[in-house]
Parts: C-alpha cells; structure tokens; sequence
C-alpha cells in the first residue's frame, strides 16, 4: 500500500470551488486509475488549506497516475489555487484498525 499526501493552497474565496471540483472530476479521475483505493479530503476554509490522501494498491500505481492523470486535474483547478501543492508520498508501514 502507497499514500499521498497533498496540501493546496486556495487562492482567498475560492475553497469550496476547489473542493467541489476535487470530489468530482478528481476523484472522478482516480477512479479511474489502476491500483486507486480511497480519497481522504480535510482542510479549513478559514485559512485556504485542502489536505488530501489517496491510498494506492502499490508505489507504481500511484506514480503511474501522476505521469497520465494529475497534471490534467492540476490544469483544471488551477484558477482556485496559489500554485502547485506540497507533495509527500510514502508507503505504508502499517495499517492497523482499532
């Protein structure tokens, strides 16, 4: 299993436009994607942060959306944000539930 993790900037009103399109023509496009498991969207309007995790089958699954996908998402959302996001991306260690 491989996460990444995404923090954007909204430019200042533009939060729940970013949103909205990242639970719809992003996720739409995840879905898409070979070894896509799960979108995990948090953040505050109040300060103009978007977090977002997506769970991956495996590391290359991920990087393979990366190369064909993301930036064309990027693209679409880019009048909402102040830029490129902060990008992390690691794979899982452990997954336990409680």
């Amino acid at each position: 299993m491989f996460i990444r993790v995404r923090h954007w900037t909204t430019q200042l009103g533009e939060w729940d436009q970013f949103v909205e399109r990242l639970e719809h023509e992003g996720l739409d496009a995840m879905k898409q994607a070979k070894g896509f498991q799960r979108l995990i969207v948090t953040g505050d309007p109040m300060s103009n942060s978007v977090v977002t995790i997506s769970i991956w089958e495996s590391e290359s699954a991920e990087r393979a959306y990366e190369i064909q996908q993301a930036k064309a998402f990027h693209d679409v959302v880019k009048a909402f944000v102040t830029g490129p996001p902060e990008t992390f991306a690691y794979p899982v260690i452990s997954d336990r539930q409680v």
